[in-house]
């Protein structure tokens, strides 16, 4: 409102006492002050013209010019935001709104002028509570007011997505934990340009994170577990869990063909006599259970024959290793297994004797077994002397040995001979010439002896 006379006023220092103010005069107000609206920096001035009362000629009056000062009215604006859900684009200006307390003379908001707005609610897409502010251009109206801007608040709600693990993924066991790579996971509900990737790297959690055995195993996103982007935290995510499958590895199993001397004992196989091909590298052939079966496992005789192999877990102190539920056994090849005869020299004793006009006695005859097994000596058969059966004279000769009658034992050697020697040395004789005596009687008598 304008400042008119009316709100004008006078103060009338020196009346006698017998005198009013309107017995003396009024006043005809006057000066820029008179009809004042706006702030002004500078004091507006009243002025005023005397008008004489019945007893103004009493005083010798003098008016004295005072000022007006135009305060600022309080003016409080304050921002007021709104909300939407999450689309990737900060908020329109329309969306951002103010309220006014304070106007007076009849003033609207929209006489303040175009309001500008400010702050991170103008720029920022991203869900959160974004804070903005509103101010007015300086005009005639705005100018008579003292603003306290208060400011606003902008919600951005996170959309709701879903995140569903892929099931039926797969890897084949190799002894480790799978990889996240082996993970995949799909989402319904991502505004338009943005892809899966720019959630970021998901966190997996549930058992197929830590699995190393085959076997299908629960598998879970969580949802606050995204990282390397910031795109995740503009959503609400519901998370779908799968399962992810670690599939058995395909094996071979092959007995290796072998070999050994003839003992007398039965073979003894281990981890050398088969190979398995595609073990995970975190596996060992000793890592099985096995057990050898076939021909090859319960004979002693020289011969080829069949040997298998069975695979299974291995148990250390009554538990099992359980080894077995990881792999499939594509196929087992059986393989042989040879006991090969064995090297045995038989060597005839030598004899030696002084003659005696006899032959050698059979129980003079004797033989070396080199190379044989413990115990088989008594099973070849009986040894047969020959060359030497009639000799009784001086002399060397050479002493033969077979087997006769030789038996199945003897099927387990490779049977060499080595001929003894027989020697027969001259027995030594003396003989002596008896002494004699006769009487001549002209005749020889030849003279004797004893042996």
């Amino acid at each position: 409102m304008p400042f008119t006379a009316n709100d004008a006023s006078f103060e009338v220092s020196g009346l006698a006492p017998t005198d009013t103010k309107a017995e003396v005069l009024d006043l005809n107000y006057k000066g820029d002050a008179i009809g004042a609206v706006n702030y002004s920096s500078i004091a507006y001035t009243i002025d005023a013209d005397a008008i004489a009362g019945f007893k103004y000629g009493n005083y010798e009056v003098t008016i004295k010019k005072s000022t007006l000062t135009m305060q600022k009215a309080p003016l409080i604006i304050t921002a007021v935001g709104s909300e939407k859900t999450y689309d990737g684009t900060p908020a329109s200006k329309s969306e951002f709104s103010f309220n006014v307390e304070g106007l007076v003379n009849g003033e609207t908001p929209d006489m303040l002028g175009t309001p500008s707005y400010s702050g991170a609610a103008v720029t920022q897409y991203n869900a959160s509570t974004h804070k903005f502010s509103v101010i007015f251009p300086n005009n005639d109206v705005t100018n008579n007011y003292s603003i306290k801007y208060n400011e606003g608040s902008y919600v951005i709600h996170k959309k709701q997505i879903m995140v569903t693990v892929v099931s039926g993924l797969n890897k084949i066991y190799d002894g480790y934990t799978p990889a996240l790579n082996s993970f995949d996971f799909t989402v319904d509900g991502l505004i338009p340009g943005e892809t899966k990737n720019n959630l970021g790297t998901p966190k997996y959690t549930g058992a197929a994170t830590t699995a190393v055995n085959a076997g299908i195993y629960q598998l879970s996103i969580d949802p606050n577990g995204f990282s390397g982007t910031t795109y995740a935290r503009n959503y609400e995510i519901i998370s779908v869990s799968g399962t992810f499958e670690i599939t058995k590895r395909d094996i071979t199993v092959q007995v290796v063909n072998g070999s050994m001397t003839y003992n007398g004992q039965k073979p003894q196989f281990g981890v050398s006599n088969f190979t398995i091909t595609n073990l995970a590298s975190t596996d060992r052939i000793t890592d099985f259970g096995y057990e050898f079966s076939g021909a090859a496992t319960e004979n002693i005789n020289v011969g080829t024959r069949e040997l298998i192999v069975t695979l299974s877990d291995k148990i250390t102190g009554g538990l099992s290793n359980g080894i077995m539920s990881n792999y499939n056994i594509v196929s087992s090849t059986s393989g042989t297994y040879a006991i090969t005869p064995r090297s045995l020299t038989i060597k005839v004793n030598d004899i030696n004797k002084v003659y005696n006009g006899l032959p050698v006695a059979s129980n003079e005859y004797s033989v070396q077994y080199i190379g044989i097994v413990d115990g088989d000596a008594e099973k070849l058969g009986n040894i047969k002397y020959s060359g030497t059966e009639a000799t009784v004279n001086v002399g060397a000769y050479t002493i033969y040995a077979t087997i006769e009658n030789p038996t199945d034992v003897c099927d387990n050697y490779n049977i060499s001979y080595i001929n003894g020697y027989l020697g027969i040395t001259q027995k030594k004789l003396v003989i002596v010439v008896q002494d004699t005596s006769k009487t001549y009687d002209g005749t020889y008598d030849a003279p004797a002896f004893t042996v």
